[in-house]
């Protein structure tokens, strides 16, 4: 049997058992509202005046709720208005609150007691109705988990503060400028981009800052140099150069980090200095247990400058990277596909000493570990997250050409919706290269093409799996479970942090916004996040597909996928969620909202028209 052919059955095999309904996980939503009422001074008003709901929850439509609240004065003195509500929680978490609006402006409290009238002692307010909107019905179990979560203000007071968020809000976090001045900057970028992409040497621009904290344009040269070739000034914004050196560079490992006597990828020592105190150290473990084949593992190897590898010399490849020549077969045959053994969703400590991502896990597999597609090159690239659609349906994430072969395609769609992704990728299997369908943990579901003819805004693709198969936390020594609350607007200096194949744990800054340029010399990718952690790269060659969250609160912020030079680039992930009609799972396996459609549907993401070119001043 061909080896293309094992990949056929396997994947058929594989589509049934994750489908299988005795590994879901059935857990309920925890859907109980907390209503702490905090320590209140005497003379605050909700020590003065009780809430009280007229009824419970009624229903006038299937989607459309509402319940009846008063204000009662429990004291003995006049209470003058205006007096107002503002509403916290219902204790359903498929309930929303419909904001009040009053002759055209938006309120977030109900006023309850007018301006002009006085709460007589012991009095009750006029009933004021207070609306919410569920996408489904409500089921008899929400009903009684309704527990209204509300506080007693005075409007001008909630008015004042939002005032003063709003004028917060303006301005970016840490920074001198506002966000439309930063968009602004952006605009202005892309304005100038073509024609900076036409001069010789520049690869590529992006929004950033200088020293001084103002807004600039950075520009990616293959020299030292060009940046005294070009206007110091365009449109108001200084230029500032990058020097990467080379192209941008898309592409997977090519074959397994060196591990003299089957070591860890990176030692305690080369960790610790990486981390240079930002991240947290490896903890040796005691010795644990591996699978028969797949040898012990102790700490002491690590990785070579520049993504160093076992195979034989490789051979430049089109697009920038490199391949490896075909690797003699491997004596015996191969043994037929069984069916792998389910372990449950919990988390389980990995089959080794932690700081390996490249070796093969129990299952379910921690994501930013090594992966590939089974009939691809010999070469591994990592496990961004674990997704769900709004039908409870189970997804990884990763790079297009990490699960859809599109890189060493060299533009030739050759993967197929079913492809069997495995873990470890084949470059990290313990006989390299080698095939084993007792490795596959998922099947490619989705993928958004590259386009080697217009602009690309996304590398990225999914996989079909089961929690059997896939866990949503890093190996111990990672960050653990990303937040399932993405982080969708980034800014310059931004702390982030990724667990990767390669690099494994590093800490870094969001140094550049709205990044242009082309990956591999001939593929243009635009909107990128640009990110370093000097003096060490974030990012390197095997870490493509790794999920980049916020430091220190796990909020998902891009997904990384090529690099050059010491700078690390990633696609925005909400653009990347929405393409695939997913959310970002956090362990909870809670669905997506009722209102994404179901994911696994192909289609192309279109990019932004490129303006006319400017004239140089």
């Amino acid at each position: 049997m061909s080896k293309v052919h094992r990949a056929q059955v396997v994947a058929l095999v594989f589509a049934c058992l994750i489908q299988s309904p005795s590994w879901a996980d059935d857990a309920p939503l925890d859907n109980a509202a907390t209503n702490d009422d905090a320590a209140v001074q005497a003379d605050d008003l909700n020590a003065k005046i009780e809430i009280v709901v007229n009824g419970g929850l009624r229903s006038d439509r299937v989607t459309e709720h509402g319940v009846s609240i008063s204000l009662r004065n429990i004291t003995d003195e006049e209470i003058a208005g205006p007096i107002g509500v503002t509403i916290n929680g219902s204790g359903i978490e498929e309930l929303q609150l419909v904001i009040p609006e009053v002759d055209g402006v938006t309120k977030n409290y109900f006023e309850v007691v007018r301006e002009t009238a006085v709460l007589q002692p012991n009095q009750t307010s006029r009933p004021v109705r207070v609306e919410f909107r569920s996408t489904n019905a409500l089921t008899f179990l929400d009903r009684n988990n309704f527990a209204l979560d509300a506080k007693v203000v005075r409007p001008e007071e909630v008015e004042s503060e939002e005032v003063a968020a709003a004028a917060d809000a303006e301005m970016v976090p840490g920074k001198d400028y506002t966000w439309e001045e930063m968009y602004e900057a952006f605009a202005n970028q892309d304005k100038w981009t073509p024609l900076l992409m036409e001069h010789e040497g520049v690869v590529g621009t992006a929004t950033s800052e200088d020293d001084a904290g103002n807004l600039v344009i950075r520009i990616y040269t293959l020299r030292h140099g060009v940046i005294q070739e070009l206007p110091g000034n365009l449109g108001g914004m200084d230029l500032q150069q990058e020097v990467v050196g080379g192209h941008f560079v898309a592409g997977p490992a090519i074959g397994g980090v060196i591990r003299p006597g089957g070591g860890a990828a990176i030692s305690l020592e080369t960790r610790q200095r990486r981390d240079h105190g930002l991240g947290r150290h490896i903890t040796l473990l005691p010795a644990v247990s591996t699978p028969p084949g797949q040898g012990s593992a102790p700490a002491g190897g690590s990785v070579p400058s520049g993504g160093g590898s076992t195979s034989p010399p490789s051979s430049p490849m089109p697009g920038g990277g490199v391949q490896s020549p075909p690797m003699p077969a491997q004596p015996g045959p191969t043994p037929p596909p069984q069916l792998p053994v389910p372990a449950p969703p919990a988390h389980q400590p990995s089959s080794g000493l932690p700081g390996d991502p490249t070796i093969r896990f129990d299952r379910p597999v921690p994501i930013g570990v090594s992966t590939f597609n089974i009939n691809d090159t010999c070469a591994s690239g990592t496990i961004g997250c674990r997704c769900i659609d709004s039908a409870g349906n189970v997804y990884g994430l990763s790079n297009n050409h990490v699960w859809a072969a599109m890189n060493s395609g060299a533009g030739t769609d050759i993967a197929v919706i079913g492809d069997p992704i495995v873990q470890p990728g084949l470059g990290d299997h313990i006989l390299a290269c080698e095939l084993d369908f007792l490795d596959v943990i998922g099947l490619l579901a989705d993928y958004e093409p590259y386009d080697l003819f217009s602009v690309n805004v996304m590398d990225a693709a999914i996989m079909s799996t089961s929690p059997a198969f896939l866990q949503s936390e890093t190996p111990d020594d990672g960050y653990g479970s990303p937040s399932s609350s993405v982080f969708e607007s980034p800014y310059i200096g931004l702390e982030v942090q990724k667990y990767g194949r390669t690099t494994i744990y590093t800490r870094g800054r969001i140094i550049g916004l709205n990044a242009s340029a082309l990956v591999g010399g001939t593929t243009q990718f635009e909107n990128m996040i640009e990110i370093r952690n000097d003096p060490f790269d974030f990012g390197g060659p095997g870490d493509s597909g790794s999920l980049v969250v916020t430091f220190p609160d796990r909020r998902p912020v891009g997904l990384l996928f090529a690099g050059g030079g010491g700078t690390t680039l990633c696609n925005p992930i909400m653009p990347v969620l929405e393409r695939f009609n997913v959310i970002i799972d956090d362990g909870s396996l809670t669905p997506a909202p009722a209102i994404f459609p179901i994911s696994g549907r192909m289609g192309i993401a279109t990019g932004p028209v490129i303006p006319p070119l400017p004239v140089v001043p």
